[in-house]
């Protein structure tokens, strides 16, 4: 509970993005859907464009609109994950599991 004390009463209405870290392991996640994965209420910072980078390199296609993500996985076409996109996020061991999984 926020509690707010002061002479002026405030009105209004404050959007909560997702939790980032939650986003980055349901991005690699969705290596394992086999049909389009839709995540909303994406949190709009560096790490969670770093995943989408990162899986775009593996050959997933993303579609991204506002706070929603749209993740198509039917084709991926790599099995290496680029060091150059790995190296800049220590959240990329993420997609080991999914892409073991995946790819055999």
């Amino acid at each position: 509970m926020l509690q707010v004390w002061g002479k002026t009463p405030l009105a209004g209405q404050v959007k909560i993005s997702g939790a980032k870290n939650s986003a980055l392991v349901i991005m690699a996640g969705a290596l394992l859907c086999p049909q389009d994965c839709r995540l909303r209420n994406l949190p709009a910072v560096a790490d969670v464009a770093k995943m989408g980078e990162l899986l775009s390199a593996l050959g997933l296609e993303l579609r991204r609109q506002d706070d929603v993500l749209e993740i198509d996985a039917r084709h991926v076409s790599r099995s290496q994950a680029p060091y150059e996109l790995v190296s800049r996020m220590r959240a990329s061991f993420f997609i080991i599991g999914p892409l073991l999984a995946r790819m055999g």
